[in-house]
């Protein structure tokens, strides 16, 4: 039986299927290994984010005006989700606390940062990437174990000017492959439905606003050789600002749900292909991993499908041209594209033994009975 016993101080409800409204199924998983496979003891405390969107900002860039109270219990560990959680920590409850980021929040600004045209936007967003900077060095000066699920977030956060050299900290950063959500793996055979329906769930940020604008205006050229109508899907509240642009399009049909009960009515094996123009964040997507472990076709940017295992896998297109983008729609749902469904099946099966294999031996890994 394994003595240990953790504490989760986390900003999410976990949930086995991502549900809520936030990144809640990497937290699910994890507890959920933890628990069943590493027979430890778990207690978790959730506390919401606020809803004003002025102290989300603050609270995101280290600052809380109050504090969770000093844990005296005998914890092995303390793990804070997501990383701004530790800040809210009492400094003494620290060392041992393992963050789980789940990303580097001074790539996720610097993403964001790149984006920006105006010279106040651009300022402000220095200025945030600099205070992330500052925050992982501070953390990493007083924390256990730093958990990422993003190797471009691992080697960011190695670049650190604050970290340069200083081998001690920077050992401290772990990059966990995010697991497949258990309780999404799953295909979902359709029983009418026959015709491809590409499913969008997308921010009205600034470069993604530039991206779809420019997938309407090649979809548009690419109507006088388009032979079937298209089926569009937006998905979620955020993704509404889509809706009159793709109205747009002569050949297409647009269905908008501000809130989907069942998300796995949207992933139907052989008809929806899900599509991820992500230009910005980091770490790995949730959508991403959705659509893979159900075995659908997808379309993505590299930022989308990033920290991925994907060399060789059936099924994924990979585009930074909002063009091509556009030529593979049409090319998949005219039938023009040629997909072995079997082939398709097998890399699917394989991919997620790796993913869960690596994730495994990593959990493992850092919370052996020796680890601290």
């Amino acid at each position: 039986m394994n003595t240990k016993k953790i504490l989760v101080i986390s900003a999410y409800q976990p949930n086995a299927k991502n549900e809520g409204g936030g990144p809640t199924g990497l937290l699910w998983e994890i507890i959920d290994y933890l628990t069943n496979e590493l027979k430890i003891k778990v207690d978790t405390e959730v506390y919401p984010m606020s809803t004003s969107k002025l102290i989300r900002v603050i609270n995101r860039n280290g600052f809380y005006l109050g504090r969770h109270k000093r844990i005296t219990q005998s914890y092995s560990n303390i793990i804070v989700y997501p990383e701004q959680m530790l800040f809210f920590l009492q400094k003494e409850d620290w060392k041992r606390t393992i963050v789980l980021g789940p990303d580097s929040p001074s790539l996720r600004d610097a993403r964001v940062y790149r984006t920006k045209k105006s010279c106040v936007g651009r300022l402000i967003k220095l200025l945030m990437i600099k205070i992330a900077r500052y925050n992982e060095y501070i953390a990493l000066k007083n924390v256990f174990k730093y958990i990422v699920v993003g190797s471009t977030d691992k080697k960011y956060m190695h670049a650190n000017k604050y970290l340069l050299c200083n081998n001690k900290l920077k050992e401290k950063i772990l990059f966990l492959r995010h697991p497949m959500l258990s309780n999404v793996i799953n295909m979902n055979i359709p029983s009418k439905i026959k015709h491809k329906r590409f499913v969008f769930s997308i921010t009205p940020q600034q470069e993604n606003q530039s991206f779809i604008n420019a997938l309407i205006n090649e979809l548009k050229v690419l109507e006088i050789i388009q032979e079937n109508n298209m089926e569009i899907i937006l998905v979620g509240k955020s993704s509404e600002w889509m809706k009159r642009l793709f109205g747009k399009l002569k050949k297409c049909k647009v269905n908008y749900y501000s809130w989907i009960d069942n998300y796995e009515d949207l992933c139907l094996f052989g008809v929806d292909v899900h599509c991820l123009p992500i230009l910005s964040g980091s770490g790995t997507k949730n959508r991403t991993l959705t659509a893979l472990g159900s075995y659908l076709l997808v379309i993505s940017t590299p930022i989308g499908i990033e920290n991925i295992p994907r060399r060789g896998e059936q099924g994924v297109f990979v585009t930074s041209s909002p063009i091509e983008f556009a030529q593979i729609m049409v090319n998949l749902n005219d039938n023009k594209i040629e997909i072995n469904n079997d082939r398709l099946i097998d890399s699917r099966k394989k991919l997620i033994r790796r993913i869960f294999d690596e994730y495994e031996g990593k959990m493992k890994k850092i919370f052996r009975d020796d680890a601290n």
